[in-house]
């Protein structure tokens, strides 16, 4: 990941990038002026992840530098901190209210666990402005709007634009810009095109923050979107549930990005304390996102609590069918129960390890499939 930051002294500099490449910004350039920032944005827009600014005349009641990042729309989800020292007048926060673009101070001095939580503090500033959701399809347009309205005390959710085909749905995006929040999709409306387009779009740094529903649980018709959806839902679950966990994905996407893939290396290396006590605090956030469920019936495996091993896993299945993982803990856990097996073949029928199974117990599997 890349960060840009303004800042003069060459002390604060190097401190500041120690703390940045720690927690995953591998690259760090850094600007001692408005007219290099603005060489950075222009140069490297699409992979910049966050900008920090010293409090100085850059970032001043003028702003040059807001002004800046707000004139370039590609910068439109960065989060853009603000560092400031100790003897900055108590009223400085006042004047950060007045600064729609600055999403949060970071008084010096402080250390990792604040930058950190200042990042995600940013994130979520971010997200809150991503208030548009789009739909792909016919049959639940009016329903999804009227649940965003009744819900718009409960949700972040403001608007939805319905879409009739991938061309509309590609056009229309460009025109509410930061306010781009999601993406339902019929799925009588996955093709190879739209399969194709979800595969680039995920690739970018608006689509890796970006939620994708696939309404329908049909294995026929959602199996090429299962390396791209972020969760599938029952057509005819609530939608107002439906609302709230791609809310949940949109506003968690930075604090369960690198805990997660801590968790998972933890139980891997078979630290199942720490693993434990991390995955409780990340849970409440989240708790039904699918990737959390998973990871707590690894627990409950790795534990020998067979049945809430079980549970688990059946739970994260129900937004995330067409989990490899979670199909083939299942049939350990019951021994290759051939129901289990089945479904794991209408899902994932191409994973050689399922098909090695179904070969073991003669279970008939489609030519296509094999």
């Amino acid at each position: 990941m890349l960060a840009i930051l303004l800042e003069d002294d060459q002390h604060s500099r190097e401190v500041m990038i120690s703390l940045l490449n720690s927690i995953g910004y591998e690259s760090v350039l850094c600007a001692s002026s408005i007219e290099e920032a603005t060489y950075f944005f222009k140069q490297n827009s699409s992979q910049i992840r966050l900008i920090i600014s010293a409090h100085t005349s850059n970032m001043g009641p003028d702003l040059p530098l807001s002004r800046l990042i707000i004139q370039n729309r590609a910068l439109d989800l960065i989060p853009l901190l603000l560092v400031t020292n100790d003897s900055m007048p108590k009223k400085l926060p006042v004047f950060y209210n007045r600064l729609s673009r600055v999403d949060d101070l970071l008084s010096r001095p402080f250390g990792l666990n604040r930058l950190k939580a200042s990042i995600e503090f940013a994130h979520h500033r971010r997200a809150e402005l991503r208030s548009t959701l789009f739909y792909l399809g016919s049959n639940h347009g009016n329903e999804l709007a009227e649940a965003v309205y009744a819900g718009s005390k409960q949700f972040h959710w403001k608007k939805v634009i319905n879409t009739l085909s991938l061309q509309e749905l590609v056009s229309q995006m460009k025109t509410v810009g930061f306010s781009f929040g999601g993406v339902i999709i019929d799925e009588d409306m996955v093709t190879d095109a739209l399969v194709d387009w979800a595969k680039a779009f995920k690739k970018a740094h608006l689509g890796a923050l970006t939620p994708i529903c696939v309404l329908g649980r049909d294995p026929n018709k959602i199996k090429n979107m299962r390396t791209v959806a972020d969760l599938f839902c029952e057509q005819n679950e609530y939608l107002n549930e439906m609302l709230s966990l791609i809310s949940n994905r949109l506003f968690y996407q930075w604090e369960m990005r690198d805990q997660i893939k801590e968790i998972r290396e933890l139980i891997k290396q078979q630290k199942f304390s720490s693993a434990k006590k991390m995955l409780s605090k990340v849970s409440g956030l989240d708790p039904e996102r699918w990737e959390i469920l998973e990871l707590e019936g690894s627990l409950a495996m790795e534990e020998g609590r067979i049945e809430d091993a079980i549970e688990r896993f059946e739970s994260a299945m129900v937004t995330q069918p067409c989990s490899a993982f979670s199909h083939l803990s299942l049939l350990t856990l019951t021994g290759n129960d051939r129901v289990i097996l089945e479904r794991a073949l209408s899902f994932c029928p191409h994973h050689p390890e399922i098909l090695r199974i179904a070969s073991n117990m003669n279970l008939e599997v489609p030519a296509a499939w094999s």
